[in-house]
C-alpha cells in the first residue's frame, strides 16, 4: 500500500493497528547517500558507528517500508501488510522556523532512478516528520507567542486612535476588502493587531507586513479559520509536521519484534530521522535504540551465522528471498492482506524490500526449527540467538550486541609493517611475508607502511622476528596491532586490498584499486563483493 501525504491521515488508523497486532515488524529504507567513510574490515565498533552515525546525518531516507506478519491461525498461514511510504524534510511556516539541509549522493540517485523511484512524488506527495528534538522546539515556539494585553501608554494613544479612526472610515467608506495601517515599529504594529481584535473582533483580520498591518474583511470560511487562533493553527500545523513519526512512534510503543536485513545503518538512520540526534558514543546509542526497539532482529546476521542455513552461500536480500521461494524453504505460509494490494517482485522499493525481510525471516526460522506451517515460538532457539545482534559488513568482527557485553577479536595475527623504501608495490610485500606466513591479506595505509593480516594466526609469533637487514628484499619495521592503536589512539584510516590484488595508487589519500571498500551494507545486483553481497547503493 502506497502511503503519501494526501492520505496518510486516513491510512494511519490502518498502520497503527496493523502494528499493535502484529508478530513481527520489518522495516526497510531507502537513502539520499551513504555517506563519504570508508568501511574497513579493522574498524573497531566505535569507529564503525563512527562512519555511519556521519552517514546518517548527512543522508536522508526517502522512501521508509513497513510490513506486519501476524499468524493467523484459521488459515495456518502468516497475513502480511506492507506499506511503502514516500517521506520528505518539509519546511514549516515562519513562525515554527524548521528547515533542513542534507546532502544527495549523485550515484545514488542515479540508482534510485533506474529502479524507477519517482523523485516528484517523494517532493509533492512525501509525508513529513519531526525529531522528538524538533517538536519540543516547535512548541518551545509556540509558547513564545503567549502574550498578556499590552498597556496603551499615553505616548501611543494619539497612534491607537488614529488607527481606529483609519479602520472605521475604510469600513464605512471603502469597498476595498484591505486597508494598511503604517507601522514605523514592530511594537506598533503589535498594537495594531491586539486594538483591531479588541475592537473589531472576527470581523476583520490582521497580517503583519514590513513597516505595516494590513487590515482585511473576512468572508465566513475566513472568519472559522482564524476563529482558531493563531496558536491553535500552529498546534495543528505541528501535528501535520510531525506525520510519519507517528508510525515509528507506535512500533516502538508496541514491544514487537523489529525485523532488518543489514540493518545497523537503516537503524541509524531512523533514529536520527524520527527520534533524536545520534549521540557521538557508540554506548549512549546501543542504550537508547534499546529503548526505541526493545527487540531488534537483523535477518543478515540470522542468514549467516546460523550453521543450518549454510546452504545459502549469498546472503544479500535478493539471493535469499530467491531461495526461500523454493524447497525446502516451503513453510510457513505467507500471504498479503488483499486491503494493502499484491506484490510481484519489486527490490529497492522499500515497502517491498520489508515484505521480502520478513519473508526470508520466516522462512529461514521456521526451515533452522523444522517447524512447517505453524506459528514460531518467540522463544525458539533461532529466534533468541540472534536477538539484539547487528550484521557488521566487511569486518572480522561479524555482529554488533545492542545487549550485553560486546564481541571482539584477537588481533594478534595483525601487524603494521611501515618504514617502506619508495616504490614498494603489493607484488613486493607479497614475496617478502608469503614465504614464512603464508595467507595474508594488506590494508595499504599509505606508500610506506600497510597493515598485514595472517589467515593463520599460529604464524604470527614467526611473522614477528624482524629478519635481518641483508635478507630483507626491502626495508621496513614491524610492530603489533595492540602496539600501533596504544600508540596512534584513533581509527585505523585504511585502504582495502587483498593477497589476489594489484598496486595501490601512488598518492597518499587515495584508495588502492586492488579492492573497492564497501560504502555501506546497501549495494547493486550487479557488483559482487567477496562473500556474495552487492555493492553501491542498493538493498541487499
Amino acid at each position: 500500500m502506497e502511503v503519501l501525504k494526501n492520505n496518510f491521515e486516513a491510512i494511519l488508523p490502518l498502520i497503527e493497528k496493523a502494528v499493535e497486532e502484529a508478530d513481527y515488524i520489518a522495516i526497510d529504507t531507502e537513502l539520499s547517500g551513504l555517506g563519504k567513510q570508508k568501511l574497513d574490515v579493522l574498524d573497531d565498533s566505535q569507529e564503525r558507528y563512527t562512519k555511519l552515525k556521519e552517514a546518517a546525518t548527512e543522508h536522508l531516507i526517502v522512501q521508509f517500508g513497513v510490513c506486519t506478519f501476524k499468524w493467523d491461525a484459521e488459515s495456518k498461514s502468516y497475513i502480511a501488510k506492507p506499506f511503502n511510504a514516500y517521506v520528505y524534510p518539509r519546511a514549516s511556516s515562519r513562525k515554527l522556523e524548521i528547515d533542513r539541509h542534507f546532502t544527495v549522493q549523485s550515484a545514488c540517485f542515479e540508482f534510485l532512478a533506474e529502479n524507477k523511484f519517482d523523485f516528484n512524488k517523494w517532493v509533492s506527495q512525501g509525508i513529513p516528520y519531526l525529531t522528538h528534538e524538533e517538536e519540543a522546539e516547535a512548541r518551545r515556539r509556540i509558547g513564545g507567542l503567549r502574550r498578556d494585553e499590552v498597556a496603551v501608554e499615553e505616548t501611543h494613544r494619539e497612534f491607537v486612535e488614529n488607527t481606529i479612526k483609519t479602520v472605521n472610515d475604510w469600513l464605512q467608506n471603502s469597498s476595498e476588502k484591505v486597508v494598511s495601517v503604517a507601522c514605523p515599529t514592530s511594537f506598533h504594529r503589535l498594537l495594531v493587531h491586539q486594538e483591531v481584535k479588541k475592537r473589531f473582533g472576527a470581523a476583520l483580520g490582521t497580517d503583519g507586513k514590513y513597516g505595516a498591518v494590513e487590515v482585511s474583511k473576512l468572508t465566513e470560511e475566513e472568519r472559522k479559520y482564524r476563529s482558531v487562533g493563531k496558536e491553535a493553527q500552529l498546534e495543528m500545523e505541528l501535528n501535520q509536521l510531525i506525520g510519519f513519526r507517528k508510525v515509528i512512534d507506535a512500533i516502538s510503543q508496541s514491544g514487537s519484534i523489529v525485523l532488518g536485513h543489514n540493518m545497523f545503518l537503516d537503524l541509524c538512520h531512523t533514529f536520527q530521522q524520527f527520534n533524536r540526534t545520534l549521540p557521538a558514543d557508540l554506548e549512549e546509542f546501543r542504550r537508547e535504540v534499546h529503548d526505541l526497539f526493545p527487540q531488534i532482529i537483523d535477518t543478515k546476521h540470522l542468514a549467516r551465522s546460523n550453521p543450518k542455513l549454510s546452504r545459502l552461500q549469498d546472503t544479500g536480500l535478493g539471493a535469499v528471498m530467491e531461495e526461500v521461494q523454493k524447497y525446502p524453504f516451503v513453510s510457513p505460509k505467507i500471504s498479503i492482506d488483499p486491503d494493502c494490494g499484491t506484490y510481484e517482485t519489486a527490490f529497492h522499493e522499500a515497502g517491498y524490500d520489508a515484505y521480502a525481510t520478513g519473508v526470508a525471516f520466516l522462512r529461514m526460522t521456521a526451515y533452522a526449527e523444522g517447524c512447517g506451517d505453524t506459528e514460531i515460538s518467540k522463544e525458539s532457539p533461532t529466534v533468541t540467538a540472534v536477538m539484539n545482534k547487528l550484521n557488521l559488513m566487511k569486518s572480522d568482527v561479524p555482529t554488533l550486541n545492542l545487549v550485553g557485553p560486546q564481541e571482539t577479536r584477537d588481533r594478534s595475527h595483525v601487524f603494521r609493517v611501515y618504514g617502506f623504501s619508495d616504490g614498494v608495490k603489493t607484488k613486493d610485500v607479497m614475496e617478502e611475508f608469503q614465504p614464512r606466513a603464508g595467507d595474508i591479506s594488506i590494508q595499504w595505509i599509505n606508500l610506506s607502511s600497510c597493515f598485514i593480516t595472517l589467515k593463520d594466526p599460529g604464524k604470527a609469533e614467526e611473522f614477528n622476528k624482524s629478519l635481518d637487514g641483508e635478507d630483507k628484499k626491502f626495508h621496513y619495521e614491524i610492530e603489533s596491532w595492540e602496539a600501533y592503536k596504544a600508540k596512534n589512539g584513533q581509527g585505523s584510516g585504511l585502504s582495502s586490498s587483498t593477497s589476489q590484488q594489484a598496486t595501490p595508487k601512488r598518492k597518499l589519500g587515495l584508495e588502492s584499486p586492488v579492492g573497492k571498500s564497501e560504502s555501506s551494507h546497501k549495494r547493486t545486483k550487479t557488483d559482487q563483493s567477496s562473500d556474495g553481497e552487492k555493492a553501491e547503493c542498493a538493498v541487499m
